[in-house]
């Protein structure tokens, strides 16, 4: 990137003067720099350059390390899919960003019939996602239960890959 599209990025980013946040407490991170631009529909932040999207953080993370690597997620140490403070932000494979949430407790893992199905409250919708390979897979949102729970059923005996 050149100097110019380094201070353009910069610009759309915002250190939170209220954020300490904690990864344990025994170690502050230090306070998150939240994306101002616009946003993909998950919660991180989205970049243009040249005319296509890619995640603020990655692009912060290539900025301040210098690495690219297509391989690897950028997981956050913080929790916050807005933040693009590099020191929040660490390569890893999909394993170990699971890994990371489940240390953390922020895997929902339903159990029994109702397993993979849960209730998005600021979205009110039912989502259905399941496990593969460390990745979790999203088969989407519904109106009712009963549609989430046939939509997962579904997925998981007929997978596209």
């Amino acid at each position: 990137m050149s100097p110019l599209e380094v201070a353009k990025f910069w610009m759309q980013v915002e250190i939170d003067q209220n954020s300490k946040l904690l990864r344990t407490s025994s170690r502050w991170l230090g306070k998150c720099w939240n994306w101002t631009g616009s946003f993909f529909q998950s919660g991180y932040g989205r970049y243009f350059q040249n005319q296509k999207s890619f995640r603020a953080h990655r692009i912060s993370h290539q900025i301040c390390y210098g690495v690219e690597n297509a391989s690897f997620l950028v997981c956050h140490k913080c929790d916050n899919p807005a933040c693009v403070n590099p020191q929040h932000l660490f390569l890893g494979t999909s394993k170990d960003n699971t890994q990371d949430m489940i240390s953390k407790g922020r895997l929902n893992r339903s159990r029994g019939e109702n397993k993979g199905v849960s209730f998005c409250k600021d979205r009110g919708k039912w989502r259905a996602r399941y496990m593969r390979n460390y990745k979790s897979i999203l088969v989407g949102e519904f109106d009712s239960k009963e549609d989430a729970l046939k939509a997962l059923h579904f997925s998981r005996n007929n997978p596209i890959c």
